[in-house]
């Protein structure tokens, strides 16, 4: 869910410009510059989720090195906009400010930032052919379970051969099921729409396992379990259920021809024109998106030990 953050300023604005600076590390940042007298003004800054969870510890993540083993890009879109909301604080108005993700406001010849931050990780793709016998696993959990751990590891065993070892690496896997059926990313329009038709009427459910596992040598966490000599692993699962009401045939049809299905499982996003679908949900939307984000932040505190 996006936050917007309003500041109501009591002020008379004597301009108001777009700067646009340029950094040594040849990235160009624009900057809106209030030069502020005394009339008032709203600013508006819309954000990622606001993770208070994760304030506390945020620097000390930064700090070390985070690896997402994924390539979805609603995971890492997740991810990304984990912030933590600084107030304003003065800072010099030079031409050496670097502060990216920074609102700047001149007022009464002093430059003011607000700035927010970002947890930091790197992304690899896992190549982890997802082709397990889903006949032979008791529940669409287990299955799904499974699937998380042998994508991350396939990560794992790739990283830590060929460079120093991450302090974290993230895997998950999502699946959608009635109960009965497990369904992931579509083959086609036809099974994309097949699919959705079948959730119509009534409820299914999403299932999301995270897997995380740190180095027995790591400072900064202690996994759960011991998953060999040199790494622990720490797994979860979360589950929300989504409602979809009767739909016209032309309507799911409409859906599946926007081409947003065809990457997702299940065969919808509830982030984008999917959502339009969807009459209610019941549980953490972000595990719909494809990552639990209230839930992995209990865990990533259970397993943080500085």
């Amino acid at each position: 869910m996006m936050t917007c953050v309003n500041f109501h300023i009591n002020v008379s604005i004597v301009s108001l410009q777009w700067i646009d600076f340029k950094f040594a590390d040849g990235l160009s940042y624009l900057f809106l510059l209030c030069n502020i007298k005394s009339l008032a003004i709203s600013i508006q800054y819309t954000l990622g989720p606001r993770c208070t969870m994760l304030q506390p510890i945020l620097h000390h993540l930064n700090s070390t090195r985070i690896v997402l083993a994924s390539s979805s890009p609603r995971r890492k879109q997740i991810l990304e906009n984990i912030v933590i909301i600084h107030h304003f604080h003065t800072v010099s108005y030079t031409s050496n400010l670097c502060m990216h993700s920074t609102v700047f406001v001149l007022f009464h010849g002093v430059l003011y930032s607000f700035k927010h931050l970002n947890l930091k990780f790197d992304t690899a793709k896992s190549n982890f052919e997802e082709n397990l016998d889903k006949s032979s696993f008791s529940s669409p959990s287990d299955y799904v379970r499974e699937t998380a751990k042998q994508k991350t590891l396939e990560v794992v065993q790739r990283l830590f051969s060929i460079e120093e070892s991450p302090e974290l690496i993230i895997g998950a896997d999502t699946v959608v099921t009635d109960g009965k059926n497990i369904f992931e990313k579509p083959k086609d329009k036809d099974h994309a729409v097949e699919m959705i038709t079948s959730y119509c009427g009534r409820s299914h459910k999403v299932l999301t396992s995270v897997v995380l596992i740190t180095p027995k040598s790591s400072k900064v966490f202690k996994g759960k379990e011991p998953l060999n000599e040199q790494l622990d692993i720490t797994q979860f699962e979360e589950i929300s259920e989504v409602f979809i009401p009767e739909l016209p045939e032309e309507v799911v049809r409409s859906y599946v021809d926007t081409g947003e299905s065809m990457d997702k499982a299940g065969g919808y996003g509830i982030q984008a024109i999917g959502g339009s679908l969807i009459s209610g949900i019941q549980g953490d939307y972000f595990n719909v998106m494809g990552f639990p984000l209230h839930k992995f932040c209990v865990e990533l505190r259970h397993i943080y030990q500085l």
